[in-house]
């Protein structure tokens, strides 16, 4: 007889995600599992020095999304003056290794994630980015 009964076992239940608080005016980091990349310390947002990182999502209401990116490592959140909260990972000196970080995201289901640039919290250009970068 060739129709053999097959067993079926229950499907994994995904974890459920866990919110991540977020002050309102502060962005935060928040460290998971690290995954190998060339990520500087992160800056401090005062301190008003430029870097690339990748962002991965924004949103105006973040505690509908950010359980999503728990699992991202090097993962910073920043509330920005349009209301959105923009999601980030990483910390760069160079585009090079912000389009590395970039590519790991990729591979790791961030298909839209992108690079973009910062002064300390302030969204700026890359190609501003770039050029305060080597002023150092």
């Amino acid at each position: 007889d060739t129709s053999a009964s097959k067993e079926v076992l229950p499907a994994k239940k995904p974890p459920v995600p866990q919110p991540i608080p977020l002050d309102n005016n502060k962005p935060k980091s928040f460290d998971a599992d690290p995954v190998k990349t060339s990520t500087v310390t992160p800056p401090s947002f005062k301190s008003n020095k430029a870097y690339f990182t990748v962002q991965i999502g924004a949103s105006q209401k973040p505690e509908s999304i950010e359980g999503r990116f728990r699992k991202v490592s090097g993962l910073n959140a920043v509330k920005c003056d349009d209301g959105f909260t923009r999601f980030n990972s990483g910390s760069f000196t160079t585009l090079a290794a912000a389009k590395k970080r970039q590519s790991e995201l990729k591979v790791e289901g961030y298909t839209d994630c992108f690079v973009t640039a910062y002064k300390g919290d302030k969204k700026i250009t890359i190609p501003e980015a770039t050029i305060l970068l080597q002023k150092k």
